[in-house]
């Protein structure tokens, strides 16, 4: 086995990548060599500790989990793309993930002590019941024309837009997903957790079959100080990329992308969640952005 390649390999083993014959080889060089064990422990403890950022487990320093978060989505639609072997994906992702945590300056907490960073408790009650809410009213939505029916008051993208934009008192801009096969069916008010004012766009992709198809919800809330993402810092804006995903769990039935900018916040529900990093691309260019 060339030494060169060893790191790799160990981090590969790590996710369970390599074929029986080359984990028993890592298996045996861990074996009989005790900087490798190590290696291989830390590569594991490493994992554990981002995987815990990324379910917001452990209060982390700000910017971190969402910094990771955008940087493995752009990875997955890189390699997904064909531009990696599949079996260098998932290293791929948790080596960028890794390397961020270290560029940044923090030191993962359990690993290797305390951060240098200051650190902020997350609230994942807030985020978790609001996150909780917009899935489920997408559901509902989605399996229920009825439903869908009361909600789009507004059936078109200008009037929608134009409407929506006086009740949040903020610019409402209908993003097109018609690239990725979803068509605008339309928009209205709606209830939501821990704000006053919120709306929901939806939008479709239609079957060849007159069956409901796969459905796109983005609810809209204002920005306000309880509604604070759990934990990021109450900025004028969250920056381009920048967003939490909420991942699918006891709490929350599905997963929900979150994104904000000068004025609101976003909470994206799709049924399909591969669709989830083509649409962060096209909201990103539609964000309200100001400077800090």
């Amino acid at each position: 086995m060339d030494k060169l390649t060893l790191p790799n390999l160990i981090r590969r083993y790590a996710d369970g990548e390599l074929a029986p014959e080359d984990a028993a080889r890592v298996e045996a060089a861990v074996r009989s060599r005790p900087d490798l064990a190590g290696m291989l422990a830390t590569e594991r403890r490493l994992r554990e500790q981002v995987g815990r950022v990324m379910a917001d487990a452990d209060p982390v320093p700000v910017g971190l989990a969402d910094r990771i978060r955008l940087a493995m989505v752009r990875e997955s639609a890189r390699t997904s793309a064909g531009r990696h072997p599949a079996a260098l994906h998932r290293s791929n992702l948790f080596a960028i993930a890794a390397t961020l945590a270290l560029i940044t300056g923090v030191v993962l907490i359990g690993i290797f002590g305390p951060s240098i960073d200051s650190l902020q408790n997350h609230r994942p009650d807030v985020v978790a019941s609001a996150a909780a809410y917009a899935a489920t009213e997408h559901h509902k939505c989605a399996t229920c024309r009825e439903t869908t029916e009361k909600r789009c008051t507004y059936c078109t993208a200008p009037d929608a837009s134009r409407e929506l934009s006086t009740y949040l008192a903020a610019d409402v801009c209908i993003v097109d997903l018609g690239d990725l096969g979803y068509k605008f069916i339309g928009g209205g008010r709606c209830g939501f957790p821990h704000a006053e004012r919120a709306a929901q766009l939806i939008y479709e992709r239609p079957r060849d079959d007159g069956k409901p198809g796969e459905r796109v919800s983005i609810f809209m809330v204002p920005v306000n100080a309880e509604l604070d993402l759990g934990g990021l810092p109450t900025l004028s804006r969250l920056a381009a990329g920048r967003f939490r995903m909420v991942p699918e769990g006891d709490q929350c039935p599905s997963e929900v992308l979150i994104a904000r900018d000068a004025r609101l916040v976003f909470f994206v529900v799709a049924c399909n969640s591969g669709d989830y990093d083509e649409i962060l691309r096209r909201i990103e260019p539609q964000l309200d952005l100001v400077d800090p």
